[in-house]
């Protein structure tokens, strides 16, 4: 058989060097014996930490006031973050959804600023490569005035130093993003989407829990409140309250652990969605 005639070898794993077993050695010989060290045939810790990192979920959550109300999550899992929840109070139709650049929603949402642009570019589809990174395009109300939201969005973001959105507005508008595209003297910068009418800071979430029970109650003679409730354990529960004689408080559930934080007046009885 001659050289060419032997298979090709091949190199040993760069993760994973092979040790030739030794020859056997005479009696009374001495043998020195090196640690196999688990680096080399395992992944470098810092890289399954860094992994571990970029699979971890972050959530955060924003409770909206205005005329619209409800109740927006926001998880992030990798590189793309899952906008989901319901809105009420809206009338039927497309309404403008974009993050805007601060966490205050006095005025009517005035207070929130313009939308979050880091980038400085113009305004545009959510699909675009120029576009604001606040800009989630519309979301659809029913014919009851009810938004059933969930987008998926790589552009925001709850991790990353410069497109973080976390306490900031999430802002609805009252009519159509025209994406950019409509040719308006506004188009460009808020897509000519009309009044913000609702809106609402984005908080992390540290309730532990994925469902949410947004609800509608009506207080009996004094007013009328309106609570989101986060369910799992420990979770939170924040209410708003309009009539007489409002109350601050603090409360501790039973059994479950929860916290409760609002305003209240009165008794009331509630009906969750």
């Amino acid at each position: 058989m001659t050289a060419d005639d032997n298979p090709p070898s091949l190199p040993p794993s760069p993760t994973c060097m092979r040790r030739d077993v030794p020859a056997p050695r005479p009696p009374g010989s001495v043998r020195i014996l090196a640690p196999l060290f688990p680096s080399l045939c395992h992944p470098k810790s810092s890289t399954s930490e860094r992994q571990n990192r970029f699979l971890r979920m972050v959530k955060a959550i924003s409770i909206f006031r205005g005329m619209a109300v409800g109740s927006i999550s926001f998880t992030q899992k990798g590189d793309q973050v899952h906008v989901q929840g319901t809105l009420h109070g809206l009338k039927p139709g497309l309404h403008g959804f974009h993050v805007h650049e601060k966490g205050d929603t006095s005025q009517m949402c005035a207070a929130a600023g313009p939308h979050f642009n880091p980038f400085k570019y113009n305004h545009g589809a959510p699909t675009d490569h120029i576009r604001h990174v606040g800009d989630l395009g519309n979301i659809k109300a029913d014919q009851y005035g009810v938004a059933h939201v969930s987008i998926y969005d790589s552009g925001i973001s709850l991790t990353d130093p410069t497109r973080n959105i976390l306490n900031r507005a999430v802002v609805v508008h009252a009519d159509r993003d025209d994406l950019g595209r409509g040719g308006k003297e506004d188009s460009l910068t808020t897509g000519h989407s009309g009044d913000r009418v609702g809106c609402g800071v984005i908080r992390v979430d540290h309730s532990g829990g994925y469902g949410g029970n947004y609800g509608q109650n009506q207080g009996q003679g004094n007013g009328q409140s309106q609570g989101y409730h986060a369910h799992s354990q420990g979770g939170q529960n924040y209410g708003q309250s309009q009539g007489y004689g409002q109350n601050q408080g603090q409360s501790q559930g039973n059994g479950q652990g929860q916290k409760g934080y609002g305003q209240s007046q009165g008794n009331s009885n509630s009906d969750g969605y």
